[in-house]
């Protein structure tokens, strides 16, 4: 999990703690979807995708790499 959203569930997790007092969040970050909207030169491309393959699409987007590679990559996990 990429690490500012690795952060932001820590501090939900932290705040839920001090309001239910004795209980704690067990977060699945392997399960679910992920909404996610890649924009690229012409278009924007909206995908739901897994939290592996949302994270591999996060770090691709600072890299300045083509999503190309990144698209290879979703594809060897496979598409969900």
């Amino acid at each position: 999990m990429p690490d500012p959203l690795a952060h932001a569930f820590e501090e939900y997790a932290n705040e839920y703690a001090k309001i239910k007092r004795g209980r704690k969040l067990a977060w699945l970050d392997h399960l679910g979807t992920v909404e996610v909207d890649i924009e690229l030169q012409d278009r924007t491309i909206s995908v739901e995708t897994s939290p592996l393959q949302a994270s591999i699409i996060y770090a691709f987007q600072s890299s300045g790499r083509t999503l190309a590679r990144c698209g290879l990559l979703m594809y060897r996990f496979g598409n969900t």
